[in-house]
């Protein structure tokens, strides 16, 4: 019997040992369990909680007691339960760990982000009696990734929604990773397309672009223009901005590409217009000086003609000194029409009649082995033009496509109502939609290259050689149209022919005037005719600053019994008004002139000499004579060069219809 309490005090003290083992184990988990830096826990099978450490109690703010036994899911966000639930039943159904993120209910009220995994713990039976776990902490790696995610969702949104292309290509093959919608809208391919190509594929110009590549690579960023063709054929001028970038998917360069063909298109025309009012300002300065000279040289020529008998080669020498002041006359004419400064006599006319009057005086200068064509639209509209000048440019468009079949072809003209609709008018700027009339005439001769048809209209480029051409021809024909409001266009290729494209605005309601109506530009006759004399005997004042004209002048108005009063200048003039005692019939005077305009000694003299007529002279063009002021209130003008019969003819005229005028009641 002793033995047995010996017995059973042994087993005692073994009980109380393993009884301190344990609570000793129990204790050194705990506090290992406490050191984590993440949340520990133990749920039942349907997530009761059991166990948690420290971290638990110090997140939810509340000591275990109040938290063991409450569900799990409790603390997890509402919008993240599905999610979390979904975890455990995939996890069961599996018979394996799982992982979630999701977010806890912190103390305040706040959540935050953690990553909890869990393994299950099985009963004797196979069941899940209860779950071990740990929650990490990854609030700040979850929020830098929503804002990384925002970012590029903004930056995808920016490259999706651009106005501007954007491409990714390859650092060294330059092969396009991605593109925007607004590039596959730019060069007609989508972006699975795109793919196949290199940026160099797309390009016009592979040197230039090799080139520019090359800075990039060595700079890492550049900007730069291309040439570069679209899916349509289409050639475009492309701006390029491009830098290196890199991201998970390795280096790359991001390019932003802007059409800018458009651009440079209005360059173009604003670098021609200003050419062309550079030029516009000399030729206006040379057209005086070259008007003065002509006229005093046709004029004396037309005097010598008539005063003496000259025949064999001096007669010949005249003619040819005629011929010349013609040319000359007509080259400034070419250069002002260019500049648009000439002066048009604009009217209602139909353009099929304009056409076929020039086609009667087309026949004689184009040839016989060149086929002359119309197609004209019977109920085309009538147009406001010069019929002059509307002549000229079908006869300067005739020359120029006869110049381009030197073995003989045809010529086409062409005429039609034609409505222009938005499209046709963004690709033909400055033009207008609405209605037009169209006027075309095509070639069969040899066409012309890119470089040529870009540089057609300019004045003085001819392809021609020297000596057989001005370059003014087909500038002239530029001049005209633009002045008379309308537009032209060249359409042609190397061995495909030229055509013309004019459109001018038509004119609705108009009476048409028939060109059988008009008397024409041109003089009677150049020599003097005795019918020029006057009636009778009148006095002239004569003021000219440019001596040649002058002489030319009063020798012209001496000759039909005139008798003239002569000056240099307007103050010189005004002093002679003032000192005749004899009446002043008419005063003939240059518009400007230094000290003194014309027109300020026309109402100087008008003091003394009221309704006295004036026939103001020019070499300056209507449109200089316009932006001045000169001819407001001038009623008659007579443009330099004139010859002496015009001369004659347009003071009678202005005389008798002065003295008609004195003479009604």
């Amino acid at each position: 019997m002793s033995s047995i309490p010996a017995d059973h005090s042994a087993s005692s003290e073994e009980d109380a040992e393993r009884l301190a083992d344990v609570e000793e184990s129990d204790r050194r988990f705990r506090e290992l369990a406490d050191q984590l830096p993440a949340i520990l826990w133990i749920t039942t099978a349907d997530g009761g909680l059991e166990f948690c450490n420290q971290r638990l109690e110090e997140f939810a703010g509340r000591a275990f007691e109040a938290v063991v036994g409450r569900a799990w899911l409790d603390m997890v966000h509402p919008d993240d339960r599905a999610a979390t639930v979904a975890a455990w039943r995939e996890a069961i159904r599996n018979d394996d760990d799982f992982a979630v993120e999701h977010r806890l209910r912190r103390a305040d009220g706040h959540y935050c982000w953690h990553l909890s995994r869990g393994t299950a713990g099985h009963a004797t039976d196979g069941r899940v009696a209860r779950w071990w776990g740990i929650s990490t902490d990854i609030h700040d790696r979850k929020v830098a990734e929503e804002a990384i995610q925002e970012r590029e969702s903004h930056f995808r949104g920016v490259f999706e929604h651009a106005h501007d292309a954007i491409v990714l290509f390859h650092p060294e093959s330059w092969t396009i990773l991605d593109a925007n919608p607004a590039a596959e809208a730019l060069y007609g391919w989508d972006r699975t397309e795109l793919g196949r190509f290199s940026l160099l594929d797309l390009c016009e110009d592979q040197d230039q672009a090799r080139e520019a590549l090359a800075e990039l690579e060595k700079e890492g960023a550049a900007q730069f223009e291309l040439a570069q063709t679209t899916r349509a054929g289409a050639i475009l001028r492309v701006e390029v901005n491009a830098a290196g970038m890199a991201d998970a998917a390795g280096p790359g360069y991001l390019a932003i590409m802007r059409d800018v063909t458009e651009r440079r298109e209005l360059e173009r025309q604003l670098q021609q217009a200003q050419k062309m009012e550079a030029i516009g300002r000399l030729a206006g300065g040379l057209a005086h000086d070259f008007n003065n000279l002509t006229t005093a040289i046709r004029g004396f020529a037309t005097l010598l003609h008539d005063e003496i008998t000259v025949e064999g080669a001096a007669a010949e020498a005249l003619q040819e000194i005629d011929r010349a002041a013609d040319r000359a006359a007509d080259l400034t004419r070419q250069l002002l029409a260019y500049t648009r400064q000439q002066v048009l006599r604009p009217r209602t006319v139909d353009p099929n009649e304009v056409v076929l009057e020039g086609r009667r005086l087309l026949k004689r200068l184009i040839g016989e082995d060149i086929e002359l064509e119309t197609r004209l639209s019977p109920d085309v509209d009538p147009v406001r033009a010069d019929p002059g000048q509307f002549q000229q440019v079908l006869m300067n468009l005739a020359i120029n496509a006869r110049d381009a079949m030197p073995e003989g072809g045809r010529i086409t003209f062409e005429t039609r109502n034609f409505v222009a609709d938005r499209e046709f008018a963004d690709e033909h700027r400055p033009m207008e939609p609405g209605r037009w009339v169209e006027l075309r005439m095509t070639d069969t001769g040899h066409g012309m290259e890119p470089a040529v048809r870009q540089r057609i209209f300019e004045p003085f480029f001819t392809t021609k050689a020297v000596g057989e051409g001005t370059g003014l021809g087909l500038s002239t024909v530029y001049g005209i149209i633009k002045q008379s409001g309308g537009f032209i266009w060249v359409e042609s290729e190397l061995g495909a022919g030229t055509t013309f494209i004019i459109h001018l605005p038509p004119v609705e309601g108009g009476v048409v005037e028939r060109l059988a109506d008009d008397d024409g530009p041109g003089l009677e006759a150049a020599s003097l005719s005795a019918s020029e004399k006057a009636a009778e005997p009148a006095t002239i004042l004569l003021v000219e600053d440019e001596d040649g004209v002058r002489k030319l002048t009063r020798r012209v108005l001496e000759r039909f019994g005139y008798r003239v009063l002569e000056a240099a200048n307007g103050q010189e003039g005004l002093e002679l008004a003032r000192a005749t005692r004899e009446p002043i019939d008419l005063l003939l005077t240059d518009m400007i002139m230094p000290r003194m305009s014309g027109k300020e000694l026309a109402r100087a003299v008008g003091e003394r000499f009221p309704a006295l007529p004036v026939l103001f002279m020019s070499g300056y063009t209507g449109e200089s004579l316009h932006e001045r002021g000169e001819l407001e209130g001038v009623e008659t003008v007579i443009e330099k060069p004139f010859r002496p019969a015009e001369l004659a003819r347009t003071v009678r005229e202005l005389l008798e219809r002065h003295r008609l005028g004195a003479r009604s009641p």
